[in-house]
């Protein structure tokens, strides 16, 4: 469904090679390529097939991460989603090239170390506390800074990050995959409504009042007016706006996303 592929191309990026209804390929540690097929029933009665395929690497380095992905999904619940196998292949594969000293060295894209933004809408957090030392922790282990706004109107809330192409995405992954806030029934859940509002190519040197923003490692802003909101968007070339039915209407370079 729509909802997926926009979590793919979120997390995956350029990598995500292939989205189509029942089907997607992506690109893995730059000479790996998985493959999901999603059978009728998925996600709710049943598990995407698996397959995975490699150039410039060994035989036993592939059937090795083949086998560990199948005995994944054997023992995975039925509900479980594409954008979490192809995170769970991206470890596998990681950590068996990894170990297998006659694998080849993947190609590493040198934008991988070029300096991006990404403004992501949180849809709310029932657990606040929680859900900030999760992130802060989050941001920590992709390598990224991060900056927190919770408006006073609409109760809308607005995540900005700042760091290198790979950093970002690994950080994406992250808040897709980890269990971030607690449910009605006070048990811990995954994020299921974070929307990517836009992931940009920042100049380095950053420009010093995005210096400014994210001069901490991570930091909470709590109570933003309008105003507010739009001097700190307005240093990374962002506007904010005020729409119909109080929804907040973000303009990114000439890009209108509504937030509701």
């Amino acid at each position: 469904e729509e909802a997926e592929r926009l979590a793919l191309a979120a997390i995956f990026g350029d990598e995500l090679l292939e989205c189509s209804a029942g089907f997607c390929r992506c690109r893995l540690a730059g000479t790996f390529t998985v493959t999901l097929s999603c059978p009728p029933g998925y996600p709710e009665q049943c598990k995407p097939a698996i397959s995975l395929a490699a150039e410039q690497q060994p035989k036993s380095v592939v059937q090795r991460c083949q086998q560990e992905l199948i005995e994944f999904l054997k023992q995975a619940p039925v509900g479980l989603q594409c954008f979490e196998v192809i995170s769970c292949a991206a470890e596998v594969v990681e950590r068996q090239v990894g170990s297998d000293n006659t694998a080849s060295v993947p190609t590493v894209d040198s934008s991988d170390a070029t300096s991006e933004l990404i403004v992501c809408h949180i849809d709310h957090m029932r657990h606040a506390r929680l859900y900030e030392d999760t992130l802060a922790g989050l941001g920590r282990e992709a390598g990224l800074r991060l900056r927190l706004l919770r408006c006073d109107a609409g109760g809308l809330i607005f995540l900005l990050g700042l760091g290198a192409a790979g950093q970002v995405s690994h950080f994406v992954r992250l808040m897709h995959t980890r269990k971030l806030d607690v449910s009605r029934r006070g048990e811990r859940c995954k994020e299921r409504m974070l929307e990517v509002l836009l992931r940009q190519p920042c100049p380095d040197p950053a420009p010093v009042a995005v210096e400014r923003l994210f001069a901490a490692e991570f930091s909470v802003h709590t109570d933003q007016s309008a105003g507010q909101v739009r001097e700190q968007f307005a240093a990374l070339q962002v506007e904010v706006g005020q729409g119909v039915r109080c929804c907040s209407v973000v303009v990114v370079w000439g890009v209108v996303w509504c937030v509701c």
